[in-house]
């Protein structure tokens, strides 16, 4: 029943006590009417109309969530480089992508290529206002003080900083601070410091993910029990000096004594370790060096001991050639010798012409005398085969028949018909000379006559002659030495 005398008195009102103002469709107005004043209680106060639904709002949402979403973006990433610039630079998207990993494991350079640093934009500002009043900083790439303290087993301590900060200042007072230098000279600790403002410190301020500047983070190898190894990571970070000036000195030398004293017992194990596993490989590779060295002198060696066992095998060889080359040839000697004695020397020749025969007394190797009568019309060198023969023993005689079983022995009274086979292309080379003492001349083995030979010294019919050993058997003897 209320209810319903209710609705009655707002239709009324609706109907008879309110007008309404069209003049402005989003401000529009419920105003009183003074003639329906006593009709309701309530009718006194002054309504206010409800906002229509409109298709424009719903249309323009969807973009002002976005344009939100990107400032509230843009926003974060400003607060996060806290990078206050001047001008709107565009910086490379190609150093824009930031590690979001929670790990403190010390990202290693990205797949692109880190831009080498050939001259430190920041170390030169910092040097033009300090002087060398500053601690060695490293010269080289991020990368590479990594390797550097990767491998060493040193800490790194990284500052970012931007010369368009009023903080930058605090940089330069502090890393002119004589204990502090001392402390990271003492303590090995590589120093690298670089500016936001340069491409390659903005990678290094993204790649560590750092915050307020200046930033400091302190780098060491640090044992990972899940690999059972070490590797780079970030030990303690400081984003942005504190907000008392003063005692920037202080505060920056209690965090890094702090943190690398913490830590420098691990690292003094690893280098330690390191050391030994150095100490361990040098003692392998000269190990390894003199074994090599061993093995390349007992090749050479050996080769000296080949070639020398060669070389010796090489003058037995030849030896065993020559002495087989000798016998062969005594045999032939042996065998001219009995063919020639069987073919001129069987009988003394005899004559009723005494004046063509000579007596020649011939002093022999063994140091007898020979005598015996020669025709004068015979060349001189039927003497020298009369010498030669005087050699012969009667061994000699018997190994001749044993060896050319073609001559009979029965035979010996008789010449010779046939020539043995071993005189064959047989040239027959005499050891000495003849010689007549008085006047003290020569006779080569010629086809001059006897007669003619002792005539000219004056010692026809009858003479004495020498040998003497010529240059073939000095030739003969050397060989038989060796």
């Amino acid at each position: 029943m209320n209810r319903t005398s209710s609705s009655g008195a707002r239709n009324g009102q609706d109907s008879a006590g309110i007008s309404v103002s069209r003049d402005d469709p989003e401000t529009s107005q419920l105003t009183e009417n003074p003639n329906n004043e006593g009709s309701d209680a309530n009718s006194s106060e002054s309504l206010t109309k409800i906002p229509g639904f409109s298709v424009t709002v719903l249309f323009l949402w969807p973009f002002s969530l976005v344009f939100a979403i990107t400032r509230g973006i843009l926003d974060t990433i400003s607060r996060i480089l806290s990078l206050k610039k001047a001008t709107n630079e565009i910086i490379d998207s190609s150093y824009s992508q930031v590690r979001r990993s929670g790990s403190s494991d010390v990202p290693r350079s990205s797949g692109q290529n880190t831009t080498e640093v050939s001259s430190n934009d920041a170390v030169s500002w910092l040097r033009a206002r300090n002087g060398s009043q500053l601690p060695e900083i490293f010269n080289g790439s991020y990368g590479e003080a990594l390797d550097l303290a990767k491998t060493n087993f040193r800490p790194l301590l990284i500052i970012l900083f931007s010369q368009l900060q009023d903080d930058s200042s605090r940089v330069s007072a502090l890393l002119a601070n004589q204990e502090l230098i001392t402390y990271l000279t003492d303590s090995n600790v590589i120093v690298f410091v670089a500016s936001v403002l340069d491409v390659h410190g903005l990678h290094v301020a993204q790649t560590l993910m750092a915050g307020e500047l200046v930033f400091m983070a302190i780098l060491a190898q640090k044992f990972i029990a899940e690999t059972n190894n070490f590797r780079m990571s970030v030990i303690a970070r400081l984003d942005g000096l504190p907000a008392d000036s003063e005692n920037d000195s202080g505060f920056v030398y209690d965090f890094i004594n702090r943190n690398i004293g913490r830590h420098n017992h691990i690292l003094q194990n690893a280098r330690r370790e390191q050391e030994e596993r150095v100490r361990a490989r040098q003692l392998r590779e000269q190990q390894d060096l003199d074994y090599t060295a061993s093995l390349e002198r007992d090749r050479i060696r050996e080769a000296e001991i080949r070639e020398q066992n060669r070389i010796k095998a090489e003058k037995l060889a030849a030896k065993a050639k020559k002495l087989e080359e000798k016998a062969q040839l005594e045999i032939k000697a042996r065998d001219w010798r009995v063919y020639t004695k069987n073919l001129y020397f069987r009988d003394e020749p005899t004559t009723t012409n005494t004046k063509d025969l000579c007596t020649l007394s011939i002093r022999v190797f063994d140091g007898s005398k020979v005598i015996r009568k020669f025709n004068g019309s015979d060349p001189i060198e039927r003497v020298y085969m009369y010498i030669e023969t005087t050699r012969l023993t009667d061994s000699d005689i018997s190994e001749f028949y044993e060896d050319n079983p073609n001559f009979d022995k029965s035979l010996n009274s008789g010449k010779f018909t046939t020539v043995p086979d071993s005189l064959k292309d047989y040239k027959h080379s005499y050891n000495f000379n003849l010689v007549v003492p008085f006047p003290g001349t020569e006779f080569p083995p010629t086809e001059d006559t006897i007669k003619d030979c002792l005539t000219k010294v004056k010692a026809w019919p009858s003479a004495l002659l020498m040998i003497e050993p010529n240059e073939y058997c000095d030739s003969s003897s050397e060989e038989e030495d060796e």
